[in-house]
């Protein structure tokens, strides 16, 4: 179950994924009550159970239509279309960009960062 923190944190990030200049996600945990210590390591609470149960409500179809028709438009959409991007990422619903290697009991992840 979200805490109060994560879902202020999943409200107020959504909303800023919509900006032309998104911030920063610690700038966003630090602005939903978040301590500066855990706002440094993002992925803690955006990879949580309770974050990602949030995420899990996020309509993935209305995205991939949004997606669809910004692609068949002649404007710009850099800025939406990379805000669906991210929207997908956190879900885990877009590719990883990392590459996993396994030879027997060895497993080897190489992550493009």
């Amino acid at each position: 179950m979200p805490t109060i923190k994560q879902e202020k944190l999943a409200k107020a990030y959504l909303e800023e994924l919509k900006s032309d200049k998104p911030r920063s996600k610690g700038v966003i945990m630090r602005e939903s009550g978040y301590a500066d210590n855990t706002a440094i390591k993002p992925i803690q609470v955006f990879a949580s159970k309770g974050f990602q149960e949030i995420l899990s409500e996020v309509d993935d179809n209305r995205i991939i239509k949004k997606w669809n028709k910004w692609a068949l438009q002649e404007k710009d959409r850099r800025t939406s279309l990379e805000a669906g991007k991210e929207i997908m990422k956190l879900k885990g619903r877009y590719p990883k960009e990392q590459t996993e290697i396994e030879a027997g009991e060895i497993k080897v992840t190489i992550k493009k960062e």
